[in-house]
């Protein structure tokens, strides 16, 4: 939505694959040279369907994003469910750099030694992974919870730790009315 997609939007890589169709062709431009290749919208036996086969074909994300042919210099965001998934195995397993996004909070602080289990087992033994990064989301500075787990962060990730994304009401309204968060409030501190 942020990048001004129509929410109603069906098509996606999910419906793609199943339908043996090329992701090139569900790719919107949002601004030039800006892609966004949105998941889509699959029912439950559809969403089975399209996990068995991503199950079943370890390399399944790598085939795909070489179908794209990008140039060289391409960045790929890859924007995954939280916490243990096959996307999320898929997207390690061929990412050069990831950042690990986290609320400010004890819950999410909490998962931080499986995500970083997750990283030791699909990127850390490769050549190719450069680095971790962590990114601390919806941070209320007016909130001791929130200003504890940024030190707890800033401390154990160190040179890791890419800063933060403030809290605002911001987000959610521009969310509301399906326009992007800069266009919404140029000032949001988010």
């Amino acid at each position: 939505l942020h990048m001004g997609l129509d929410p109603y939007e069906m098509r996606g890589m999910s419906r793609a694959t199943l339908a043996g169709g090329h992701w090139r062709d569900v790719c919107f431009e949002c601004q030039p040279g800006l892609y966004v290749l949105p998941f889509g919208v699959v029912d439950e036996e559809d969403r089975t369907r399209l996990e068995a086969g991503i199950a079943a074909r370890p390399d399944w994300l790598a085939a795909h994003l070489q179908t794209l042919e990008l140039p060289d210099d391409a960045l790929v965001l890859l924007d995954t469910p939280p916490g243990p998934t096959l996307y999320g195995q898929q997207a390690l397993s061929v990412a050069q750099w990831v950042v690990v996004v986290m609320l400010a909070d004890a819950g999410s602080y909490a998962t931080l030694p499986m995500m970083e289990r997750l990283m030791q087992t699909y990127c850390t033994p490769r050549p190719d992974f450069a680095q971790t990064l962590y990114l601390l989301n919806q941070v209320n500075s007016a909130r001791q919870l929130s200003q504890d787990i940024l030190r707890v962060m800033r401390e154990t990730a160190g040179e890791d730790f890419l800063g933060v994304i403030h809290s605002d009401e911001a987000v959610a309204e521009a969310l509301a009315l399906g326009v992007s968060v800069l266009d919404h409030a140029p000032q949001s501190l988010a």
